[in-house]
């Protein structure tokens, strides 16, 4: 049960499971992914690397809309998705005919799997829930929709029959949050991604892959880079709007870093695959400046291509990393840890760049042999099958999770404010509105 699949591409759901599912294929195992995205209904179903890929029909989207009055107005997340998830449980007949099923925790796919006892073991993959993103995307922000879905999703992986994470920082967070065991399934790597390009960039040009957006650290860069003149970095991937100012991450830094945009840090925006594969392999080094990644798949793809990499401690790819051995660490809170990391990579010489580049390789074929993660992941999801027994649902839970017919007209919960209160909230959302179209932030 996944929000996207193959043949879409740039997901970091995407990439995970297209090199999970094949090979579980080839082990002589049955495996269909159903991808649930309002923005992928009924698409003809299709058989990708043994795996067969069916769509969530608009019928059964709108079946499932019924039941969701109570979310209408001010918990958009529980109203936009949890009749997706319900409808892609009805979609998938409830798991009949499967010894298991696996979904993620985004975007709350796993919530009707784990408030019913009529489906199979059920796994919850841990890439980035909701809460998560919200919460590193707005930290600052106050919102109760934001803090009763981190409630929520505490409360239900707790109850899940099984959830694992695909990195140790992740995993070690859900450890904390719901006081359970989780599991650790990391990515397998698969060889070179891309042909590696011979010539080099100019000494000093570095890349970056992925969106860019406010957890994933283009703050950090500049910083470290007004440290470092004259060095330059791309940064290849979608440019994403803050919700809350109207602006594209973009716009903010042009107006944050006006001498460094442009000249220093060159935003290129989302491009082919292929070619983000080129310039990694063509760049000094490829850096991560993350203040947050539940893991960071461009990680293990620069490392295949003989990109030197330079890597956030807060993301899970990390994990992969020896400073100083087969790449290089810092802390995103200290900058000049990041600026560092850059004069140290720019200043090996060839010999030592070869090392650190063979050591590099060297690891992902230890640490992420398929065939190893492959078995890995088969004795983890028998052991599932195996081990499980009849659980009994948290009704309070279901009752949060599940659609059911509403009591109270619609607006109820609005009768514990004042007009006044009412007015001046909605004289608020008017002009943040207003702001938002004229593309600036509020004074």
């Amino acid at each position: 049960m996944l929000s996207e699949y193959l043949p879409d591409s740039g997901g970091g759901i995407i990439s995970y499971y297209a090199g999970v599912l094949p090979p579980l294929v080839a082990a002589g195992h049955r495996v269909d992914v159903l991808v649930a995205a309002a923005d992928k209904l009924d698409r003809p179903e299709t058989v990708l690397g043994g795996v067969r890929v069916r769509y969530l029909k608009s019928a059964t989207l709108a079946r499932a809309a019924a039941g969701w009055e109570r979310y209408r107005i001010g918990y958009p997340t529980f109203a936009a998705f949890l009749p997706l998830a319900w409808a892609a449980y009805e979609e998938a007949g409830r798991g009949a005919g499967y010894d298991l099923v696996e979904t993620t925790d985004f975007p709350l796919l796993f919530a009707p799997w784990v408030v019913s006892t009529d489906s199979p073991p059920v796994v919850v993959a841990l890439h980035g829930s909701c809460g998560q993103l919200e919460w590193h995307e707005h930290p600052e922000r106050v919102s109760l929709d934001a803090d009763l879905l981190r409630l929520v999703e505490r409360a239900a992986l707790a109850c899940a029959p099984a959830i694992y994470g695909n990195s140790e920082t992740n995993a070690r967070f859900w450890r904390a949050a719901t006081r359970r065991e989780v599991g650790l399934l990391p990515p397998a790597f698969y060889g070179e991604v891309g042909a590696p390009v011979a010539a080099r960039r100019p000494v000093g040009t570095g890349v970056v892959a992925g969106r860019c957006q406010n957890w994933k650290g283009p703050h950090v860069l500049c910083e470290a880079l007004k440290l470092l003149p004259g060095v330059k970095v791309r940064w290849f991937g979608r440019d994403v709007v803050d919700a809350a100012t109207g602006l594209s991450q973009a716009e903010f830094l042009q107006r944050k870093y006006p001498g460094i945009i442009g000249t220093q840090l060159i935003l290129e925006g989302a491009q082919p695959r292929e070619r983000v594969y080129a310039e990694i392999a063509g760049a000094a080094f490829l850096c991560v400046p993350s203040e947050w990644d539940v893991f960071n798949l461009t990680v293990v793809e620069a490392m295949a291509l003989g990109a030197p990499v330079i890597c956030s401690l807060r993301a899970g790819a990390a994990m992969l990393i020896k400073h100083g051995e087969n790449g290089f660490l810092f802390d995103p809170a200290v900058p000049a840890q990041l600026a560092a990391a850059i004069q140290a990579v720019l200043a090996l010489g060839e010999p030592a760049r070869r090392r650190l580049v063979e050591q590099a390789r060297a690891t992902l074929q230890t640490r992420l042999d398929p065939a190893t993660l492959t078995a890995e992941r088969v004795a983890y999801y028998d052991g599932v099958i195996r081990g499980v027994t009849p659980w009994r649902v948290d009704d309070w839970l279901r009752l949060a999770l599940a659609p059911r017919p509403e009591s109270e007209p619609r607006g109820h919960g609005l009768r514990a404010y004042t007009v006044r209160e009412l007015a001046g909230a909605a004289a608020r959302q008017l002009l943040a509105g207003v702001r938002r179209r004229l593309g600036r932030s509020a004074e």
